[in-house]
């Protein structure tokens, strides 16, 4: 059964087919050029603003079309010329007035198709990208709060001879693509274990970076 192609995707490929032969060999060719990256999206969409094949209103949209069927062929066990022989079926049997394409532009979509999955550097890349983050629960960024809590003896209108300095630690991440948020209350022995707890992550990177070097394994994601 073939792909159907989803609607918010169906305007940014009607865009990147329609494109004139010599503007898609352009992005194409500064695509098969283009290294390993840990940010492939930024990089998709910083060929097709500085080659000025597209508008920039369209640069986004195109971006984040080629950028499903790359993940679509990163998770996919069919070759890169099966699935764009599938996505060129799903284009023909679509019921979408946008891809109701010239007769003249029909017969080079599967080859075109075919080119941009094969471009192995940025398959990797969006494949690579995709494991980084292919955990139930992923990290966005912390804060931590400090602040000193007094202590008042039996009679509160007396002022308060001890006092307690108190963190509280708010991490935000996502969970199945959506926002969440986490208080913890940490006290200083939870700093300093914290603190061992990341020193001793790093420790550990920098072994396995010597590692993947040792095995000519190039590294990707952030150093």
């Amino acid at each position: 059964m073939a792909l159907r192609v989803p609607d918010q995707y169906v305007g940014g490929l009607a865009k990147f087919l329609r494109l004139p032969d010599e503007s898609a060999d352009k992005l194409l060719v500064a695509l098969e050029q283009t290294p390993v990256s840990p940010e492939p999206k930024e990089i998709l969409r910083e060929k097709l603003s500085s080659l000025s094949i597209v508008p920039e209103t369209d640069v986004n949209d195109i971006a984040d079309t080629i950028m499903s069927l790359y993940f679509v062929c990163a998770h996919s066990d069919e070759s890169p010329s099966d699935l764009a022989s599938e996505i060129t079926q799903a284009i023909n049997e679509s019921p979408s007035e946008h891809l109701k394409l010239p007769d003249e532009i029909r017969p080079g979509i599967q080859s075109r198709l075919t080119r941009l999955l094969n471009i192995d550097s940025f398959a990797v890349s969006v494949k690579a990208e995709s494991y980084l983050y292919e955990y139930d629960n992923v990290f966005s960024k912390a804060h931590i709060s400090t602040d000193i809590r007094p202590i008042f003896g039996v009679n509160p209108e007396q002022p308060p001879k001890v006092a307690t300095v108190n963190h509280m630690m708010n991490i935000h991440y996502y969970h199945d693509g959506d926002h969440k948020e986490l208080y913890l209350a940490l006290d200083a022995f939870d700093l300093d274990s914290l603190r061992n707890v990341l020193d001793r992550a790093a420790l550990k990177a920098e072994a396995l970076k010597q590692v993947l070097d040792a095995a000519g394994l190039e590294r990707i994601g952030p150093e």
